[in-house]
């Protein structure tokens, strides 16, 4: 098993067509790996929401992603 920590990641989870990432504007980096993974959603059938929310909202999750400038984009198998 490997425990993933996210303090130096960005994350995103997706419930059916609408895709979610922390909003950035009290802490955090819009770094390299969150733009490019952010781009390509602009102009599809996905909505992306930039929100405040606890951990929780990610149970109901159908993915759950993190990456950063030194990984790939990754799954998330647990929270």
């Amino acid at each position: 098993m490997t425990l993933l920590v996210c303090c130096t990641a960005n994350f995103f989870w997706r419930k059916g067509r609408a895709v979610f990432t922390p909003d950035l504007s009290q802490s955090g980096v819009a770094g390299l790996m969150r733009r490019r993974v952010i781009e390509p959603l602009m102009g599809t059938e996905y909505s992306l929401h930039y929100v405040s929310e606890p951990l929780e909202a990610l149970t109901d999750a159908d993915e759950v992603l993190v990456s950063n400038a030194l990984m790939p984009l990754l799954p998330v198998n647990t929270v």
